[in-house]
C-alpha cells in the first residue's frame, strides 16, 4: 500500500507522542525517520522494529559527564534516536562558541537505529556546520557519517567500517587520558595534526581537516573492543580561528547521498506515496492511534455521569 509523504512524518511523530515523548522531541525524532526513509527507504521499518521498545524510552534518563576535554553523554542504554538530538544540540553548541564541538554518547548493545545517525550530521550541517559522526560498539560494527553544507540542502556521505575507525579508537583513548576541558584545543591538533608543528594557520588548519576526514573513514586495526557510542564532531569552516572547510570531503567507498538526487527521490515520494506493507502499517496506526484517544472530561471520576447496571 501507500502513504503520503504527510502521512509518513505524522504517523512517526504520533507514535513517540503515544509513547510519552515531549511534543519537540516526538517531532525531532519523527525527522529522522522520515530522513531515514527518504535517503534510505528504511526509515518505516526502522519505527516499526522500534515499536516494541518506544514506551521504554525516556530522554529524561540522559546525564552529562562535566568532567575531560570530551564531553560524555550517558544513553542510560537506550538507542541513539533517544540521545542523537541533544547530543547535536551541546555539540553545536560548543562549535558555536569555539569553532569546534566534540561530544561522544554511550548508546545501547544492539542499536537498532543507528541507520539514523545520519540524520544527526544532516541536522548540524543545515546549522551550517561541517560534522563527522562516529559509530561503533563492541561487535565491531561501525558506522561513520559525514556532512557538508551546501546549496539547498546539505551533502551527506555514508561509510560502513566494519571495524572502529581511526578517528574513533583515537577519542575514545583522549576520554580515558581524562584532561582537563580548557585543553580542548591542544587535545584535538594533537590528536590529528601530527607531529604538531604548525607552517602557518591555514596549512595547519586544512591539515587538521584532512586528517581528520581520512581518519574517521579509516579502519583501526586491533581495536575490536569498544563500547557502544557514537562520536560527534562539528566545526564551524567560518569561524576566524577554526578549520576551513575540506577541499575533498568524500573519497571512495563511501556512499553519498546528493542533494539533487535526494530532490528526485523526494519528488517521487511526492507524486506516487511511500511504499510500505500493510501489516506494518496496521502496527504503526495501532500504536500511534494511542495519542488520539486522550482522557476526556467524562473519564475522570465524579467529573460525569456514573452509570451502574
Amino acid at each position: 500500500m501507500k502513504l503520503s509523504v504527510r502521512e509518513v512524518f505524522d504517523l512517526s511523530e504520533r507514535c513517540f507522542r503515544a509513547a510519552g515523548f515531549a511534543d519537540g522531541a516526538a517531532r525531532a525524532n519523527a525527522e529522522s525517520i522520515w530522513w531515514t526513509e527518504l535517503t534510505k527507504g528504511s526509515g518505516l521499518t526502522l519505527l516499526h522494529e522500534l515499536l516494541d521498545e518506544l514506551q521504554d524510552l525516556d530522554r529524561g534518563r540522559l546525564t552529562r559527564r562535566r568532567d575531560g576535554a570530551v564531553p560524555v553523554v550517558d544513553g542510560a542504554g537506550q538507542p541513539s534516536i533517544v540521545s542523537g538530538t541533544p547530543t547535536l544540540d551541546l555539540c553545536c553548541a560548543r562549535a558555536e562558541r569555539r569553532g569546534l564541538g566534540l561530544t561522544y554518547t554511550t548508546v545501547a548493545p544492539g542499536d537498532d537505529t543507528v541507520a539514523a545517525l545520519g540524520h544527526v550530521a544532516h541536522a548540524a550541517a543545515k546549522r551550517g556546520l561541517q560534522s563527522v559522526v562516529l559509530y561503533a560498539n563492541r561487535v565491531g560494527d561501525a558506522v561513520t557519517v559525514t556532512a557538508e553544507p551546501a546549496r539547498p540542502h546539505p551533502i551527506v556521505g555514508e561509510a560502513d567500517l566494519g571495524a572502529p575507525s581511526v578517528a574513533h579508537a583515537t577519542i575514545l583513548d583522549a576520554i580515558d587520558e581524562g584532561p582537563t576541558d580548557h585543553s580542548t584545543d591542544l587535545l584535538i591538533h594533537a590528536l590529528f595534526d601530527g607531529d604538531g608543528d604548525d607552517d602557518g594557520a591555514g596549512t595547519a588548519d586544512g591539515r587538521f581537516v584532512t586528517r581528520l576526514l581520512d581518519d574517521a573513514t579509516t579502519p583501526v586495526e586491533g581495536r575490536p573492543d569498544v563500547p557502544a557510542g557514537f562520536v560527534t564532531i562539528c566545526f564551524d569552516p567560518t569561524h576566524p580561528t577554526r578549520p576551513r572547510r575540506a577541499e575533498r570531503t568524500f573519497r571512495e567507498g563511501i556512499d553519498v547521498f546528493r542533494p539533487e538526487e535526494v530532490g528526485t527521490r523526494a519528488d517521487r515520494l511526492l507524486r506516487e506515496g511511500v511504499d510500505i506493507e500493510r501489516s506494518v502499517w496496521e502496527d504503526i496506526f495501532e500504536y500511534s492511534s494511542d495519542v488520539l484517544a486522550p482522557e476526556f472530561e467524562g473519564s475522570y471520576r465524579g467529573a460525569g455521569f456514573e452509570i451502574n447496571e
